[in-house]
C-alpha cells in the first residue's frame, strides 16, 4: 500500500510527510537517490534523500538498478531497487512528481494519491522565498516548473484520490485534513 504526495516544490509535501511518519509509525519512507547537493535539513538519518555522484547515478541507471528516474532542475532523482520498494514493506509514503505518479497508476500498484496545489502562485513564491537554501534564480525556475506541474495535476485530476488547494486561510488546517484522509485510507475506509 502506497501513499503518494504530489505537488510543486515548496507546497509542503515534505512537512506533511514528516507529520504522517510521526502519526503513522507503520509507514516507511522511500529514499530518493539524487545528484543534487543536499539541503541542510536533508543530511540527517531520517532524510529521504541520499546524494550520489552523477557517474554513480548513471551507472546504476544503466544497470537497471534505479526506478522512477527523473530530471528536475538539472539534477537526477530515482529510487534504488535495493531500497524499501523491493523489501516487502507493506505501507509506505513517497513524494512523486506527477509524471511518476501516472507511471505508478498505470503499473497497477495500489496507491492513495494526494495532490497539493496552491491557490495562487504567490503563496508558493512566499514558501520558496523562506527557504535559505534557495537562490533567487532557483526560486524562479521552481515557480516556472510549478506552473507546468499544477497544470498537469489539474489535467490529470482523475489520477488523484484527493486534491487539496492550499490557501493562506486554510494552510494551517490542511495538514490535519490530509492526515485524517490518510488515516481513513490506512484503516480501509
Amino acid at each position: 500500500m502506497l501513499i503518494s504526495l504530489t505537488g510543486p516544490s515548496g507546497i509542503g509535501k515534505g512537512f506533511i510527510k514528516q507529520q504522517a511518519l510521526i502519526r503513522f509509525p507503520e509507514l516507511q519512507e522511500a529514499i530518493w537517490l539524487t545528484t543534487r547537493q543536499l539541503r541542510e535539513d536533508e543530511t540527517s538519518k531520517r532524510s529521504n534523500r541520499q546524494q550520489i555522484g552523477l557517474a554513480s547515478f548513471q551507472q546504476l541507471q544503466a544497470q537497471g538498478e534505479i526506478i522512477f528516474a527523473q530530471e528536475l532542475f538539472g539534477n537526477l532523482y530515482g529510487i534504488s531497487k535495493s531500497g524499501p520498494w523491493f523489501t516487502g514493506i507493506d505501507q509506505w509514503i513517497i513524494e512523486f512528481h506527477i509524471e511518476n505518479l501516472l507511471l505508478v497508476k498505470r503499473s497497477g500498484i495500489e496507491v492513495f494519491s494526494i495532490g497539493l496545489i496552491p491557490e495562487t502562485i504567490d503563496l508558493l513564491a512566499a514558501h520558496l522565498s523562506g527557504r535559505s537554501s534557495e537562490k533567487p534564480h532557483e526560486i524562479d525556475a521552481r515557480l516556472s516548473a510549478a506552473q507546468n506541474e499544477i497544470g498537469l495535476i489539474r489535467l490529470n485530476y482523475s489520477a488523484f484520490d484527493e486534491i487539496f488547494v492550499i490557501s493562506e486561510k486554510n494552510k494551517s488546517e490542511i495538514v490535519a485534513t490530509v492526515l485524517d484522509r490518510m488515516n481513513s485510507f490506512l484503516a480501509g475506509e
